[in-house]
């Protein structure tokens, strides 16, 4: 069976790695001179807590060594291998990780092996993880498997609600004046990844509620066939009224959920949604 390995900014839930046979390599949270792996000594709960506390975070991508490690190891057993990495256009770690396969390669000739840019983050990482992890499963080829990440990667589409723009000004996308503007006015920007994998702000919604709206009804637009759905989360309250807007508008498709974890969290804080969704369903050939 392939392996598929993803890094912890796709906010798989610690048991879904064993349910799914994925292998995990974690980002790294710094919280002044102690350094905390993401999704595994420390999640997003713990994150937000801190920050309304007032302490002060900063995030580093996977040690290359973590890398290294892991394909080393994969390799030696025999297992061909495919990592999703977090989106270049946001990160580091595909270059890094790219860097990292090349150097154990030729010593592997008969295994293959890839690196994949997953274009995005969070629930829209997480969600075409998932989709490969169960194909592997099912024992595609390693072929097939690049095929539908390439079809994924192409399809996929994710977006972010975010609340609170004071994050937004720290990591230069919105100026100090925009934020106060916005805040006053309950101006909340809408964030997309484009097809290169690059975060922009798609729009500018006041309330919350259309802002949720704005994105679900673009979902129906692009796959009038959807049938299912990823939110992300980063409170219960925000969850549960984004759960009802998507079954009052889209009754009878598949909603799953999952709370955001720090590697995105640290840039969105607290109250942010996200949304992840294909604007073609799987081939059947896929299934």
């Amino acid at each position: 069976m392939v392996r598929i390995i993803t890094d912890s900014s796709a906010d798989l839930r610690p048991e879904e790695y064993i349910e799914l046979g994925v292998s995990p390599l974690y980002l790294i949270i710094n919280q002044g001179e102690r350094e905390f792996r993401d999704g595994q000594d420390i999640f997003g709960r713990d994150l937000f807590r801190g920050l309304a506390e007032g302490r002060n975070y900063s995030s580093a991508q996977v040690p290359v060594f973590d890398y290294l490690k892991l394909f080393n190891s994969l390799a030696s057993q025999g297992h061909d291998f495919i990592y999703l990495s977090i989106s270049s256009g946001i990160s580091g770690s595909f270059e890094t990780a790219s860097l990292a396969m090349e150097a154990i390669k030729e010593g592997y000739p008969e295994v293959r092996m890839a690196v994949v840019d997953s274009r995005g983050a969070s629930v829209g990482q997480g969600l075409i993880v998932r989709k490969l992890a169960e194909a592997a499963k099912k024992e595609k080829s390693f072929e097939e498997l690049m095929e539908l990440a390439v079809f994924l990667q192409s399809h996929i589409k994710h977006g972010l609600i975010v609340p609170d723009l004071n994050h937004l000004s720290k990591g230069g996308r919105l100026s100090k004046s925009q934020v106060v503007l916005g805040n006053l006015m309950g101006i909340i920007p809408l964030i997309e990844f484009d097809s290169q994998g690059n975060l922009y702000v798609l729009d500018k919604i006041r309330g919350r509620k259309k802002a949720q709206r704005f994105f679900l009804n673009k979902a129906l637009k692009d796959n009038p066939g959807l049938d299912e759905i990823n939110i992300v989360y980063t409170d219960e309250e925000s969850r549960d009224s984004f759960l009802k807007e998507v079954q009052e508008l889209m009754p009878g498709v598949k909603v799953e959920d999952w709370e955001l974890g720090c590697a995105i969290g640290l840039h969105t804080g607290p109250g942010a949604l996200g949304i992840a969704y294909l604007d073609k369903n799987i081939p059947d050939k896929f299934i």
